[in-house]
C-alpha cells in the first residue's frame, strides 16, 4: 500500500507542475486595433484578462496603479483556456481632465498562478479626456 500511495503522490505533484495557464491583460480583446480600457464616458478602466494557456485558472487578482498612486487590487474570476474575464475600476479624477493619466495593469498581480509565461502580465497605457 505504501508504494501505491507514493505513486499517487508523485502523480499529483507532477500534474500540479505541468499546469499550462497564462494570464495577460488585453487592451483590445476584439482585435480591432483600438484600446477599450479607458471608458471615459463611464469613468471606468475596463480590463480584459485573457488566459492564453491550455488549462483553467483559478481565482486570482488583477492589480491596477494610476500614475504613482496606490495599488487597486481587483478580485478576478477563474478564466477558462482561451477565455476572457473583465474587471473594472473607477478612473481617478486626474484621468478625466487635463492631460489625463497613465496606468499599469498587472494580471495575476500577486503571482499566485503558476504560469507558462510570467513576463507578459503587465500592460501600461494612458487615458486622455
Amino acid at each position: 500500500m505504501r508504494g501505491a500511495a507514493c505513486l499517487l503522490l508523485a502523480a499529483v505533484l507532477v500534474s500540479g507542475c505541468a499546469k499550462k495557464m497564462d494570464l495577460v491583460p488585453a487592451p483590445d480583446p476584439a482585435g480591432a486595433g483600438v484600446s477599450t480600457m479607458c471608458q471615459m464616458e463611464r469613468e471606468l478602466l475596463l480590463v480584459s484578462v485573457i488566459n492564453r494557456g491550455k488549462d483553467h485558472t483559478y481565482s486570482s487578482t488583477t492589480v491596477v496603479r494610476f500614475g504613482d498612486g496606490p495599488e487597486k487590487v481587483l478580485p478576478t474570476h477563474p478564466v477558462p483556456p482561451g477565455g476572457t474575464v473583465q474587471v473594472s475600476v473607477t478612473l481617478p479624477p486626474e484621468c478625466l481632465s487635463g492631460d489625463g493619466c497613465t496606468y499599469t495593469v498587472t494580471a495575476d498581480g500577486r503571482y499566485d498562478i503558476p504560469e507558462t509565461d510570467e513576463d507578459n502580465n503587465v500592460y501600461r497605457g494612458s487615458c486622455r479626456p
